[in-house]
């Protein structure tokens, strides 16, 4: 199978998977009904496999509906885990779909030559994915695949991301436990709560210094990697 018709059967999947989406049921309710049924340990199990399942297909409100399901049912830091290990397999799946089918078809659409991929290899290694996976603005699915598409190894990738997911899952399933359904029926509800636990504001006032400071010196690190390479 040639390089082009492989990065189109990429696309042709992830729009199948968008299409398919709009189709599957994903009711809040249901959802809580089924974890609750069993065992910790069991319906533990099925909320991750359920999570990397449902999510590769339904590209969104599904993420929002096991995470807020799950922190109802199981608590902030049992769900955080759960939802943490099915950000994980998310991982695992989209990066190398996107690597498998759709690397090459950049590489050559780039002109990227052999060298340059090991220098682009030697320069975009774990800082840049670790930045970016902090960053509660950039999606977790769009960050797999374009890792996927990059030059970037899964070697590299991979511990990055799982460093960096922890406490960005673990501060909105805190919050979300704590807010429960009100975060979609009643705003100033959700608001009033976060005003009165001082925990959450600290914690999110020092993650949002932790992602500006990681940012700034990603991009610091940046520029002088350029400069040392504009020296040699």
């Amino acid at each position: 199978m040639s390089k082009t018709t492989r990065f189109f059967l990429f696309l042709f999947i992830l729009a199948i998977c968008w299409y398919l989406g709009r189709f599957i049921d994903v009711d809040i309710e249901k959802y809580q009904e089924l974890f609750s049924r069993y065992p910790l340990f069991l319906s533990g199990v099925i909320f991750v496999i359920l999570y990397v399942g449902v999510t590769f297909f339904v590209w969104f409100a599904a993420k929002d509906i096991f995470r807020i399901s799950s922190a109802l049912i199981f608590g902030p830091y049992v769900s955080a885990l759960l939802v943490y290990l099915g950000e994980l397999g998310n991982c695992l799946v989209l990066f190398h779909l996107a690597r498998k089918l759709g690397q090459d078809y950049v590489v050559q659409k780039f002109g990227l030559k052999k060298e340059d991929l090991e220098k682009s290899k030697e320069r975009k290694g774990s800082f840049g994915a670790f930045t970016l996976r902090i960053n509660p603005l950039i999606p977790y699915r769009f960050q797999d695949l374009g890792a996927g598409l990059s030059t970037i190894s899964f070697k590299q990738y991979f511990p990055a991301i799982a460093l960096a997911s922890a406490p960005r899952i673990l501060f909105f399933q805190y919050v979300i436990a704590g807010v429960g359904m009100s975060i979609f029926k009643d705003f100033n509800h959700a608001t009033a709560y976060m005003q009165e636990h001082s925990e959450i504001l600290i914690f999110g006032s020092l993650y949002l210094f932790f992602v500006i400071a990681m940012t700034a010196a990603y991009f610091i690190n940046k520029r002088l990697q350029k400069r040392r390479a504009t020296n040699i």
